[in-house]
């Protein structure tokens, strides 16, 4: 947990550490430390909505917190590829 304890700042921490992997171009690492930090964020938050419920809405129409749970949905789904990865080669 980050030096002062709070769930927001452990989150910032794991971002700051999956910037510099990617910084680093450690990407494979970057995506953990990406996920690890959704992970975290999820455990704070509580549930979410679901992409189902979101998606019957039209776009114009969605809520700020209907938008953010899809993006958040979007890059858990990136960020979860198979470890042997996500064939396109």
């Amino acid at each position: 947990m980050a030096l002062d304890g709070t769930p927001a700042h452990e989150i910032g921490d794991r971002l700051r550490k999956a910037i510099g992997k990617v910084t680093d171009r450690e990407l494979g690492d970057g995506v953990t430390a990406a996920r690890r930090a959704m992970d975290a964020l999820d455990h704070m938050h509580g549930s979410w909505l679901t992409e189902k419920s979101i998606v019957s809405v039209k776009q114009e129409d969605r809520t700020l917190e209907q938008r953010l749970a899809l993006l958040r949905h979007a890059l858990y789904s990136l960020a979860s590829a198979a470890p042997t990865g996500s064939g396109g080669g």
